[in-house]
């Protein structure tokens, strides 16, 4: 959100949403039971009247998960879909391509601007809190559900950064917030 300019995208797996948490009761609350406030009122509080210039990411969650609700995926990806002008507070924009794909135990949704993966939500469904597409072996891994160290891979590898967002980054260096 602060730094767009430094960053191509970003993925967030098993995370929860963001613009609530002020404190680390409040980010377990949210983890737990998802954001109590609009996620949209939220990413607009943050942005604070500054026009952002978007940051695509990749959201994995696992529908099993009971450290970070699920809830939250569908909060994260309304969130980074408003911060990418792909919705706003009626949802999704008219004109936005959205494809679904229905794996083996597992649905990706990407929401597309020019052909190109924006926002890709990932739902796991019989995934716990584990790192999917992991290795059993490993703690907090699991081989359900796709490879995320693979799809993130992919994901990112499609991502540039221009140069023209440093201003967004230089304004918040400068104390405008």
């Amino acid at each position: 959100m602060r730094a767009p300019g430094r960053f191509a995208a970003v993925a967030l797996h098993s995370g929860p949403a963001f613009g609530e948490a002020r404190s680390g009761v409040a980010a377990l609350d949210v983890m737990r039971r998802g954001l109590h406030h609009d996620p949209v009122s939220l990413v607009e509080r943050e942005l604070a009247g500054r026009k952002h210039p978007g940051m695509p990411a990749l959201i994995v969650q696992g529908g099993g998960d009971a450290v970070v609700a699920p809830v939250n995926a569908g909060q994260l990806t309304t969130q980074f879909l408003h911060l990418n002008d792909l919705a706003d507070g009626e949802g999704v924009r008219q004109g936005v391509v959205s494809h679904e794909h229905d794996g083996d135990g597992f649905t990706i949704r990407d929401y597309l601007r020019d052909g190109a993966s924006i926002v890709r939500l990932c739902e796991v469904d019989a995934l716990e809190h584990a790192w999917s597409g992991g290795d059993d072996a490993v703690p907090f891994h699991s081989s359900a559900g796709p490879d995320a160290s693979a799809m993130i891979w992919d994901f990112f590898e499609a991502q540039r950064r221009s140069h023209v967002d440093d201003a967004f980054d230089d304004e918040l260096a400068h104390g405008a917030r």
